[in-house]
């Protein structure tokens, strides 16, 4: 499914650690928020750049405070480019983003669809974790 929608490489994350490679990687986009900043440094290429979408290690109260405040440090003084990607929505975004699943650039992936009736069990589903999609409600 990665390779579908682009992906030139891919890391079975259940059966491969990226942090334990030895080819540095020019982007990281982290969306899970489960590796130490020091593991991901230690394979992002000395010129390459690091984006964070998740909270923090550890999902304590004060985790996503912590892991912001260690990404913009860190960013200040690395070679690397570290950076949390943070963002508000705004209607134009969301109007070019409809644009594209109009016009087939942006495919969603969906995993699985539940009808509203088993909200419940799609909760459950969700979070079990490891989703290779959305979870979609369907009325």
């Amino acid at each position: 499914m990665v390779r579908d929608i682009g992906a030139d490489i891919v890391i079975d994350y259940t059966a491969d650690d990226f942090t334990r490679t030895e080819a540095p990687y020019d982007v990281i986009f982290d969306l899970a928020g489960n590796r130490e900043l020091r593991e991901i440094r230690r394979v992002l290429a000395a010129d390459g750049v690091f984006i964070s979408s998740a909270a923090a290690p550890g999902d304590n109260w004060f985790g996503p405070i912590r892991w912001l405040s260690q990404v913009a440090l860190t960013d200040l003084f690395a070679r690397q480019t570290l950076k949390a990607l943070l963002m508000r929505p705004a209607a134009a975004d969301l109007e070019y983003l409809a644009g594209l699943a109009v016009d087939g650039s942006l495919r969603p992936v969906i995993e699985r669809r539940f009808p509203l009736s088993d909200t419940a069990l799609a909760i459950a589903a969700f979070e079990q974790g490891h989703a290779s999609g959305k979870t979609v409600l369907v009325a």
